[in-house]
């Protein structure tokens, strides 16, 4: 009789033990690149905030703001490229301000850094949640394109962004205390999630209330850290630093007006305001529609992925950097092709406009060839992805 102490291992018995180079499948080997390539970033980063400082970082107007503000001076400059969030922002960022500029710098990125990757995990379980990790470490590796300026120049975008897919994971998952306060904080940090907390308000009754006490609550915070004649005039200049900052005029922007611009069809200052009234309205029907015909989970999906799709386009202050808010969620929909076994040229599109949301990255030739108009256009073409699927039926991202 054959002795069954000597009889060969087979299947998961006779697979060799796991390590980080020696991976057991490719989908493991997917997973650890990913994270690998993440972290990898924020390394790179940040030996990039020690050596070089405050160069090409947005973090310097927060520290002008926040000494300006406790030193009872005005926030507000009246010039586009300043200081353009809430006195909310300032109250948050004191901690920060406090740590010197060396070290804030790095802070600063590091928290935002955590709350984005946080973020993006959320995001995998809403599209895909029996393929996290996968899905997640494909993601992280097509996200660094797009993320890496906006987490680079520590712009509070980063966060915002972070802020705002909580919010839709909590109102996913009926949380709709915390989704309130991930989106009064997003506000306070910059006021772009406003566009989320209106959909969010309109679509879903239980945050309606929820958000007025939270949108109240980050106007009215700033008053226990200064005197009320010193923040209403605040406030009343910050109406007027919106009017320049986000008013109708055309500007050096990377919006859906100025590209139009630089394909020679300029759309004038009230067709636009008209436009962007008309994309609002549509962009409100199609997030009912996605609530109408999705579980929860992909309609929330589909609502954050319109707002941040209507900001790329219809926002007239946009930088490049800002469109780091849309890479994790074309990243998200180009790993779950990619996992779903989706047909090869649409994951291959969605993997090429990964790519292309980090163009101004790609050295002085492309990204001059590039500025202004093409990262309107890769939104645009995102959406032709995003909005058949959303008007499906079928519970698919």
């Amino acid at each position: 009789m054959p002795n069954d102490s000597v009889k060969p291992n087979t299947g998961a018995q006779a697979r060799a033990p796991s390590s980080w180079l020696f991976p057991r499948s490719t989908s493991e080997a997917l997973i650890r690149t990913g994270w690998g390539c993440w972290l990898t970033l924020l390394t790179v980063v940040s030996i990039m905030v020690l050596v070089k400082g405050a160069d090409r970082s947005v973090v310097r107007y927060y520290h002008a703001a926040s000494a300006a503000w406790w030193a009872g001076q005005d926030l507000y400059s009246g010039q586009v490229d300043s200081f353009n969030y809430l006195p909310a922002f300032v109250v948050l960022f004191t901690p920060f301000h406090l740590m010197g500029p060396e070290l804030a710098g790095l802070v600063w990125r590091w928290l935002s850094f955590a709350a984005l990757t946080a973020g993006f995990w959320r995001l995998a379980r809403l599209v895909a949640p029996d393929k996290v990790p996968l899905v997640m470490g494909i993601m992280l590796v097509l996200a660094i394109p797009g993320a890496a300026g906006m987490i680079r120049n520590g712009q509070a975008t980063t966060i915002m962004t972070a802020l705002m897919i909580h919010a839709a994971a909590d109102m996913a998952e009926e949380r709709w205390n915390r989704a309130s306060f991930w989106l009064g904080l997003a506000l306070a940090l910059k006021p772009l999630a406003i566009v989320l907390i209106l959909l969010s308000g309109a679509l879903y009754r239980p945050m309606l209330w929820r958000l007025i006490l939270a949108v109240a609550a980050v106007l009215l915070i700033p008053f226990l850290a200064a005197s009320p004649g010193y923040l209403v005039a605040q406030y009343r200049a910050m109406g007027a630093q919106y009017g320049i900052a986000y008013g109708a005029a055309l500007g050096p922007w990377s919006e859906f007006g100025m590209m139009m611009v630089k394909f020679g069809l300029p759309l004038p200052p009230a067709a636009m305001t008209a436009l962007r009234l008309a994309a609002a309205l549509a962009t409100l029907g199609l997030a009912w529609a996605a609530r109408k015909r999705h579980a929860a989970r992909l309609a929330a999906f589909y609502i954050l992925a319109l707002s941040v799709c209507y900001l790329m386009l219809f926002n007239p202050a946009n930088e490049e950097n800002t469109y780091g808010a849309l890479a994790g969620i074309v990243a998200v929909s180009a790993a779950v092709a990619l996992v779903r076994r989706r047909p090869v040229w649409i994951a291959a599109c969605l993997v090429v406009l990964c790519l292309a949301l980090g163009s101004d990255g790609y050295g002085t030739l492309v990204f001059q060839a590039t500025k202004l108009w093409f990262k309107p256009l890769a939104c645009i073409v995102f959406l032709s992805f995003l909005l058949p699927g959303l008007w499906a039926r079928e519970d698919r991202a």
